[in-house]
């Protein structure tokens, strides 16, 4: 085949294997000259191994639930929460009958009225535009001419052929 890597190549030259030799013989004399470690010593180099690279949140966007009856958050604005300057808040009331979508927001007259409504954004625009949702007759339409335009193209390193095929060698390591 013409993508094959000749055997030689995963030979290890004299050079690479005197720089592991060395570097897992400075490890170990590292290790065996070290003096004794005791707890607090080895809790403070795990801190700050920990410390070097923060954890990131599992979920995305990190979920934050503030609730109003707790007095460590009611009297906080959104800048002390944290949540200024950007943020999407997904407000949900304590008594689930006012949770449904059928169900108007109880929200004062002079709140509703400074709501936004989220930008759509389009795949070819890189600016959002705000826009109402278009009527059902011209979505249709639009989905079959869309269809062909908004499809991803695949990358050609991706795209395998039949007459294509990758192998894997294993490698024994003595």
């Amino acid at each position: 085949m013409k993508g094959d890597i000749p055997e030689l190549y995963f030979t290890p030259t004299a050079a690479e294997l005197k720089a592991v030799q060395s570097s897992l013989a400075a490890r170990t004399q590292s290790l065996a000259n070290a003096p004794l470690r005791t707890q607090a010593m080895r809790d403070a180099d795990q801190k700050a191994r920990e410390a070097r690279w923060p954890t990131l949140p599992d979920q995305t966007p990190p979920k934050r639930e503030l609730k109003v009856s707790d007095p460590k958050v009611r009297d906080l604005n959104l800048s002390q929460l944290q949540l200024a300057p950007s943020s999407v808040l997904h407000l949900k009331f304590e008594d689930d009958s006012l949770n449904h979508v059928d169900v108007p927001a109880p929200l004062e007259a002079s709140v509703l009225a400074r709501a936004e409504d989220l930008p759509i954004y389009s795949a070819n625009d890189s600016s959002p535009r705000r826009e109402t949702a278009p009527a059902p007759s011209q979505t249709a339409a639009s989905d079959s001419s869309s269809s062909k335009t908004n499809t991803p193209k695949i990358p050609k390193w991706m795209k395998l052929g039949h007459s294509r095929q990758i192998s894997f060698r294993r490698m024994a390591i003595h």
